[in-house]
């Protein structure tokens, strides 16, 4: 192979790597990046003369010992997860790049093309990741006649609640939890179509309310409604709406 196809391999393991590092959540270092890229160029130089069956014996350890390169200890520590999510990236990046020298003709344009992508591919996983992650158990906190409120919630995707009054989305707990926080005698009335049938539930507005999303505490403009469907205990239901709110 000629020294443009060696530089055009390892632009591609380097993008690989990154790619993988930071589906992974983890830092991206250059210097990790060039070692790690340079161990797979040398590794295919090397297999190049072996049957197809031999040379595939050899994926999952030189890519192990890719990012083993390229993220450090804590990539080493989980060699075959490091490697399955290597050669992910590697897939996601071979067709993108398929893709766009189909598209431009031009071998070194796709790749510069390649290169941009990248960081918004990552970027857009990630926040996918973050967003399902985010199904389960939440919690926020909201003040209210100037005393302080904790709670656990869920995403509900069906809770299209909007206050009329405010029009904002409306964050539902139960009633009997209501009653037990000194909350049951206060707000006004709404009456709200739910799954459950129609309901009438007590409504207001609280001071501040936020939601912790990956541990970091978010401000959030929303109601409050108590509703006699839910049972003493259930976790709130939070508007899908409010958590992508705090994701952007």
């Amino acid at each position: 192979m000629n020294a443009a196809g060696l530089l055009v391999e390892l632009l591609a393991d380097a993008m690989g790597i990154a790619l993988a590092l930071r589906l992974a959540g983890r830092h991206v270092r250059p210097a990790r990046i060039v070692a790690g890229a340079a161990a797979g160029t040398l590794a295919a130089a090397l297999t190049r003369g072996l049957s197809r069956g031999q040379a595939a014996l050899l994926w999952l350890p030189t890519a192990a010992a890719m990012m083993a390169l390229g993220g450090g200890r804590e990539m080493l520590m989980r060699p075959l997860r490091s490697a399955m999510l290597l050669c992910g990236a590697m897939g996601l990046l071979g067709g993108t790049l398929q893709a766009l020298l189909g598209a431009t003709g031009s071998l070194p344009v796709a790749c510069a093309l390649a290169a941009c992508a990248v960081p918004v591919m990552a970027a857009c996983l990630r926040r996918a990741r973050r967003t399902g992650g985010n199904t389960g158990t939440l919690l926020l906190r909201f003040s209210y006649l100037d005393k302080r409120f904790s709670l656990r919630g869920i995403a509900d995707s069906g809770n299209t609640l909007r206050d009329y009054l405010t029009h904002r989305p409306i964050v539902v707990f139960s009633m009997e939890d209501g009653r037990k926080m000194g909350l049951s005698g206060r707000g006004r009335l709404l009456s709200a179509d739910t799954a459950g049938g129609r309901q009438m539930m007590l409504c207001f507005t609280p001071q501040t309310l936020e939601l912790s999303i990956g541990g970091t505490w978010r401000r959030v403009s929303a109601a409050v409604a108590l509703s006699p469907g839910l049972r003493r205990g259930s976790p709130a239901l939070i508007p899908q709406a409010l958590i992508d709110e705090c994701s952007i």
